[in-house]
């Protein structure tokens, strides 16, 4: 069994961030990498939502949005 010892910046964020913030957890063309799984992985246990921003060309912010729920 493994387990997951390393938090990532938008872990951490989300423990701490109250409803409504917003914080910018990655910038590109295509979402990847550890920071961008760990963000999936919040948005499927109801912690964030997930949007995705223009931000020039094809780059993108992507945003993770708190929600209400307890971590």
């Amino acid at each position: 069994m493994t387990t997951k010892t390393m938090t990532t910046k938008v872990e951490q964020w989300a423990k701490d961030a109250q409803q409504g913030e917003r914080v910018i957890y990655y910038v590109g063309t295509y979402a990847a990498g550890e920071e961008c799984r760990a963000a999936r992985d919040l948005y499927e246990g109801g912690v964030v939502l997930l949007l995705r921003k223009r931000k020039e060309g094809h780059l993108f912010n992507y945003i993770a949005h708190r929600t209400g729920k307890k971590i």
